[in-house]
């Protein structure tokens, strides 16, 4: 993917991207086009004032939410809405799903719906119960990185840890739950880039991606989005590119050790920065207002020795938006509400957002909490 920030510009135009990137707003194509390309004949840029406003994170209202009783978890979430069962990533240490149900047995004994908890103290909300584990049925050695759930079958896109040989192809393997049959899907994308994640919310379709690092190799410098078909959406650069100008944006909040470029990040040229060792969870979201993602960015001083998820002093989520219509224009700002490892969009609109080590159900605060919102119009 190439940026709108051709190498021929001048410092004093970089300023002034610097400058409207600190108001959350960048100027960026995506979907792997190349070249340079003046922002007054991007197809994006023309007609904008008849785009809808782009979401941003006060967009997001929060209804109340669920405690979730999985230490650990993997991530991804897929909900069952008519069925009233809720799906996400088992403990890390084992390759399964966990199912929870959004009901319970009443005082009357019949059955009766889980309420929403609500306000701001989550140890307070309803907590989700297991009533079932779902074995690994995806590729082998993967874990499930992205779940998807329609007509009674239940789609994982899988990611490796440590993948030192990242396949140019990958399975979406889907469990019918009522026979247990297993569908597969092929996809000829590489699996390091496109596989570990859905973008939930599109009517009637399925959309597959995620992006960002992952340990070994094949990972990307950013979001990424295509069908089960192949087609690309958004494509980014492998992560380990020393082109400055081919990684996605980011704030410049960061700096590489020593301020030595290397592939774990490189150091910010003009007050802009780029994608470093971050990190996605689940996929994403579409909304004509924006396709989502929440990235787990790395701050301060990125430093390999840590070992810790993106090598950096702290981490913070942030909301990234693409164009729904072009997939282009970046936007990003940062998101208060945690880290989030899973998505899901309900029939009413209504966003579900897997927030991890938000309560503590044993013995460390490593639980997550379904955290639900509504989007402001």
């Amino acid at each position: 993917m190439k940026s709108l920030f051709a190498r021929s510009w001048s410092r004093a135009t970089l300023a002034v991207v610097a400058a409207l990137m600190g108001a959350g707003v960048l100027i960026h194509r995506a979907g792997g086009q190349d070249g340079p390309a003046a922002a007054s004949s991007s197809p994006a840029t023309r007609g904008a004032d008849q785009r809808p406003k782009r979401l941003k994170p006060e967009d997001f209202r929060l209804v109340g939410g669920w405690r979730v009783a999985q230490p650990f978890t993997r991530g991804g979430l897929a909900i069952d809405f008519e069925g009233k069962r809720v799906f996400l990533g088992g403990p890390a240490n084992r390759n399964e799903l966990a199912e929870f149900s959004l009901s319970r047995r009443s005082p009357a004994g019949g059955l009766e719906d889980v309420p929403l908890g609500t306000g701001d103290d989550v140890s307070k909300w309803p907590r989700l119960e297991q009533v079932k584990r779902h074995e690994s049925f995806w590729e082998k050695g993967c874990y499930a990185g992205g779940l998807y759930y329609k007509d009674d079958c239940l789609w994982v896109s899988p990611r490796k840890f440590y993948d030192m040989a990242p396949p140019g192809q990958f399975t979406l393997a889907g469990k019918d739950l009522k026979t247990d049959q297993i569908k597969t899907k092929l996809v000829k994308l590489p699996r390091g880039a496109f596989g570990g994640g859905f973008v939930k919310g599109k009517p009637d379709t399925m959309l597959i991606g995620c992006g960002g690092y992952e340990s070994g190799q094949g990972s990307v410098a950013g979001p990424t989005l295509a069908t089960p078909e192949g087609k690309v959406l958004i494509r980014q650069p492998n992560h380990g590119t020393m082109a400055f100008e081919q990684r996605e944006h980011r704030p410049a909040n960061y700096w590489p050790k020593g301020h030595k470029d290397g592939w774990i990040a490189l150091e910010p040229r003009d007050g802009v920065g780029r994608w470093a060792s971050d990190r996605l969870h689940g996929g994403g979201i579409w909304n004509a207002r924006g396709i989502c993602y929440w990235a787990l960015l790395g701050i301060g001083e990125i430093d390999y020795a840590r070992q810790n998820e993106t090598f950096g002093a702290s981490n913070q989520t942030w909301l990234y938006t693409y164009d729904a219509r072009t997939y282009e224009q970046v936007e990003f700002n940062q998101w208060k509400h945690g880290h989030v490892i899973g998505q899901e969009v309900g029939p009413d609109g209504l966003v579900y957002l897997l927030v991890r080590d938000a309560w503590q159900s044993a013995e460390y605060r490593v639980d997550p909490v379904i955290k639900v919102f509504e989007i402001a119009k």
